[in-house]
């Protein structure tokens, strides 16, 4: 290897460190997008082979970086692994890494160095990279997770998803970095400014308009003439190595209830505990069921919980169910929703008769995927959707576009992943879906973060990580149903072609 090769690759390596600060809790923005800027300038005027490995290199070190808090789950299971529970992330980091390289390997094909300038080709870039953010969240079930939205932890810039989703979003910033340090790598060589210059101005005015958006729409303010249902989230802040334990189920019961009986100003419309609260299926337990009964006639509410439950169609492998339940002041359960999203290693092993392999999740056997979104309605309580966990990451696959809830409920159990960056993250994603669909989000952990935010990803309130406690939030209206919600990703394949036609003028195609 050449002392030159080798120094590219231990700065694409830095740049993929460095990149991923950009993401929760650090929230570096600039990082991410010097590193991808970075990128863009080493492959410029590389092969399509040796661009597509540059960017496989840098991709999987920052994706190592920033997904390194799945490994907190494999030592929950096996504390054993030590060190060797790094593994598994370096295996899916170096996997996600394939697509944007693959795409990379295209746009060295499709985008002759000696017909265009560097400005030009560099926005040929980012819409690439941007389309293999999309494939990441869709091949494969998908894991749009680590995408460049998430870097977006500044409220004003996310602003735009409620336009152009988390998939325009992450092009809305790629475009102006790559494009900028073109521009500025010919105004080097060439003393002015090339192709891209009004390309970068335009993006960028659409980026910063996340200002005016919160001006010209204020939180909305209490109303003393309008009822706000307030609910309450509750976080018991159970650690996950204490939680399946039989000796323990009763402590983690009890501490739920007293956290719900504790005072109101007023009436709960809803009772909120996060994802499996009960670590036992609750639904065959009636004296329980009776107790949290209780607690919701005594607020004249609901009490909504996650807990595995026996799957009511038995097609799966065992016939359990992740649910969200419902309890009445009856001691009825009047909704129950499925997971319908499993997590793959988690909730169940694809190819499972294939591979020899256990999931992490403690509960024999895999769990029975659900029908898929739907809306929910409980008196004295608007219409919502409910999502549990990992289904919060899917841009514009949140909620019924037939039927729209008014706000969106996620009940989730970060305990996995501990004192990390994975719940930052999580708590990250699900504010950026708020934002796309307009509508307010609850989102109750069992370690934390437990939250809520307003259709325009303002937080209304919340728990911090590895709390014990809970918070009474008035719920908001939703917004009016924003491009996003209505049209989905068609939006932001408007935006690549919109981007793809100056760069078409410039030649960039090869010629017949």
């Amino acid at each position: 290897m050449k002392h030159t090769d080798f120094l590219k690759l231990l700065l694409l390596v830095i740049f993929g460190i460095t990149g991923a600060f950009g993401f929760p809790p650090w929230g570096l923005t600039p990082l991410t997008l010097i590193a991808v800027a970075g990128l863009g300038l080493i492959i410029a005027s590389a092969s399509p082979f040796r661009a597509a490995f540059h960017t496989w290199v840098m991709f999987s070190a920052q994706n190592f970086v920033a997904l390194n808090w799945i490994s907190e789950a494999f030592l929950v299971v096996y504390p054993e692994m030590g060190l060797s529970a790094f593994a598994p992330v370096f295996c899916l980091s170096a996997g996600l890494g394939t697509i944007p390289s693959l795409l990379v390997y295209a746009w060295g094909r499709l985008w002759p160095k000696n017909r265009t300038t560097l400005t030009a080709s560099m926005l040929g870039l980012s819409l690439f990279l941007s389309c293999a953010e999309w494939l990441t969240g869709h091949v494969l079930t998908g894991f749009p997770w680590a995408i460049t939205a998430l870097a977006a932890s500044e409220i004003k810039l996310s602003q735009s998803a409620a336009t152009f989703g988390a998939y325009g979003l992450g092009l809305l910033l790629l475009a102006p970095s790559l494009t900028f340090a073109g521009a500025f790598w010919d105004f080097l060589k060439n003393k002015r400014l090339p192709f891209g210059d009004v390309t970068l101005v335009g993006l960028t005015v659409i980026l910063m308009s996340g200002s005016w958006i919160l001006h010209s729409h204020p939180a909305p303010q209490l109303d003393a003439n309008k009822i706000w249902p307030v609910i309450r989230l509750v976080q018991a802040n159970t650690p996950q190595r204490e939680k399946w334990r039989p000796e323990n189920r009763g402590v983690i019961f009890a501490r739920h209830l007293a956290l719900s009986e504790a005072p109101a100003n007023g009436r709960l419309a809803a009772i909120i505990w996060p994802e499996t609260a009960t670590p036992f299926r609750v639904t065959e337990q009636p004296k329980l069921l009776a107790r949290i009964a209780k607690v919701a006639k005594a607020h004249q509410g609901y009490v909504l919980l996650g807990t595995p439950a026996r799957a009511s169609n038995t097609s799966g492998l065992r016939g359990y169910n992740n649910s969200l339940i419902a309890v009445d002041s009856g001691g009825d359960i009047p909704l129950r929703y499925n997971k319908a999203h499993l997590v793959p290693g988690g909730e169940y092993v694809p190819f499972q008769n294939y591979l020899p392999l256990e999931k992490l999740v403690e509960n024999r056997g895999s769990f029975t995927a659900g029908p898929g979104l739907q809306t929910f309605r409980l008196s004295n309580l608007p219409p919502f959707s409910p999502l549990i966990c990992y289904e919060i990451i899917f841009p514009g696959e949140v909620v019924l576009k037939k039927d729209r809830p008014d706000w969106i409920i996620n009940i989730t159990n970060d305990a996995w992943y501990g004192n990390s960056a994975g719940p930052y993250q999580h708590l990250a994603i699900s504010r950026l879906r708020a934002i796309e669909e307009g509508l307010p989000l609850v989102r109750v952990a069992n370690t934390g973060i437990s939250a809520a935010f307003d259709g325009k990803g303002r937080e209304l309130g919340r728990i911090p990580l590895e709390t014990t406690g809970f918070i009474d939030v008035a719920l908001p209206p939703p917004e009016k149903p924003t491009l996003y919600s209505k049209f989905g990703d068609r939006i932001y394949l408007m935006l690549l072609i919109g981007l793809a036609i100056p760069s078409l003028g410039s030649g960039m195609f090869r010629r017949s």
